[in-house]
């Protein structure tokens, strides 16, 4: 089975299918579909700031590790779980478990 990749195409059939559905799983879908729009924007202007500077921040007595990483981090791990959330309201011949891997977004 190939991989499902969420993409705007993937997203747009999204809204669709949770505006067709008339009821309250549809209504909280188009919700998670909001913030899941959010953060995919945030996730890419992050991972653009994590390109562009160091991994480390460095200050006047001692270093650690770039504090944005691990924003970044913890916002990939609730996106992957808005994902998850979302494919579960949707009607159940829409999506096959086995074929959703987050890590692949």
């Amino acid at each position: 089975m190939s991989k499902i990749k969420i993409n705007s195409v993937d997203l747009k059939k999204l809204n669709d299918t949770f505006t067709d559905m008339n009821n309250e799983k549809g209504v909280l879908g188009l919700a998670l579909l909001d913030e899941i729009n959010f953060q995919k924007e945030t996730l890419t202007k992050m991972r653009k700031d994590i390109e562009e500077s160091s991994l480390v921040a460095e200050y006047s007595s001692y270093k650690r590790s770039n504090p944005i990483i691990a924003g970044y981090n913890a916002m990939i791990k609730n996106y992957s779980q808005l994902i998850r959330q979302c494919i579960d309201l949707l009607p159940d011949n829409t999506y096959d478990d086995d074929e959703f891997d987050p890590d692949s977004l």
